[in-house]
């Protein structure tokens, strides 16, 4: 559909995929926001894909649900990932706070991949660095926050969080999901501005509910 800015209120849906490394924490993560319970016991690796919903939240004049993508990290998937990524509006790359090679990997490997896969989005699509597991000792050469800082700037990703499914307070997960919501909110009211300013505008399509979808919708 063709998109045009209103102050209107109006539901949106957001595809956010989470991606990284195999066993850095990804499925915790999104466990956590959206079920609210902290991580307690072991899960299997993911496979393929799986995706949770995050009940409506309310950010500027939008209702905004998020669904929120589990893409494994496993090699042997890459060659689907342009089909995971079609649509994403918002990207999370979890590597594991005490495990250095992780974050290499999320810096040289998964970022590069997904600044490729979402270059044709007419969207901006937020990027952000997560660090899981930070109830754990540290090992990452990068750490400090200016380096963290430094880091983000110079590879190009949006915001950066440290975060950990398994402490009930200060976990950061529900910081990290509800900024990068924000961030696609305005991704989309510029992406509305910038249509209707141009002469002949291009058909954006994005995630939009109605009545009828929300009867339908679990």
């Amino acid at each position: 559909m063709t998109l045009g800015y209103s102050g209107d209120a109006s539901d949106l849906i957001f595809k956010v995929c989470v991606v990284g490394e195999v066993a850095v924490g990804k499925t915790t993560l999104i466990h956590r926001y959206t079920s609210g319970k902290v991580f307690a016991g072991i899960l299997h690796p993911t496979i393929g894909v799986d995706f949770m919903t995050k009940p409506k939240q309310r950010i500027k004049n939008y209702d905004v649900t998020l669904n929120v993508w589990d893409v494994a990290g496993n090699t042997k998937y890459d060659s689907v990932m342009p089909q995971y990524l079609r649509g994403v509006n918002g990207i999370f790359i979890v590597y594991a706070l005490d495990d250095d090679r992780t974050m290499r990997e999320a810096i040289n490997h998964w970022k590069p991949r997904m600044t490729e896969l979402t270059a044709n989005s007419h969207f901006k699509v937020p990027i952000y660095l997560i660090g899981s597991k930070c109830d754990r000792r540290e090992t990452c050469e990068i750490s400090t926050p200016q380096e963290m800082e430094d880091c983000i700037q110079n590879h190009g990703f949006d915001r950066w969080f440290k975060t950990t499914s398994k402490i009930q307070s200060n976990h950061r997960i529900d910081d990290a999901f509800e900024m990068l919501a924000e961030d696609m909110v305005q991704a989309y009211d510029d992406s509305a501005r910038i249509q209707v300013c141009e002469p002949h505008p291009t058909p954006v399509s994005v995630s939009r509910s109605n009545k009828k979808q929300k009867q339908g919708c679990c």
